[in-house]
């Protein structure tokens, strides 16, 4: 009988597991490798370390919501050398957050910046360059990265 709990009670824990994931959206993109984006163009980060949901697109840069909710995204950068950039973070097409850093001689100055937002369904979420940035990347160190996660359903008079 102590068997037949003991497995009972894994199942359970098993299934309890796997449903925290269901239904939840989570993503990081980076770039592994230094690169320049020209002034008002859409970043788009191509390594997807994370897309739980398909939410981002990396092709695109832009990350559609799957569902109305509350997330939280940030924005991360590091210049390359003798450079300078400058990001801002768009909820459909309204400017939100900006994080900027420049580098000069030994002196790196990154920048970051987080927000939480509240999204309806099929929302956009993108990250453009104000200025011509120069981001720092390298395949064993990630500086620059997008990501966003889905802190909470919304129910639909929130909405």
């Amino acid at each position: 009988m102590s068997l037949a709990i003991f497995v009972g009670v894994a199942i359970y824990a098993a299934a309890a597991a796997a449903q925290e994931f269901i239904g939840n959206v989570a993503f990081t993109a980076a770039f592994t490798e230094d690169t320049s984006v020209a002034e008002g163009r859409l970043v788009q980060y191509p390594v997807v370390f994370t897309n739980h949901g398909s939410g981002y697109n990396s092709n695109t840069g832009i990350f559609i919501a799957t569902k109305g909710g509350l997330y939280v995204f940030h924005i991360h950068g590091q210049p390359t050398a003798g450079n300078d950039f400058s990001l801002t973070l768009y909820h459909n097409d309204n400017p939100i957050i900006t994080a900027s850093g420049r580098q000069q001689g030994d002196n790196v100055g990154t920048g970051s910046n987080s927000v939480t937002l509240r999204l309806k369904k099929n929302d956009r979420v993108s990250v453009k360059a104000d200025i011509r940035s120069s981001l720092r990347g390298s395949s064993d160190s990630v500086f620059s990265t997008f990501s966003g996660y889905l802190i909470g359903l919304l129910t639909s008079s929130e909405l």
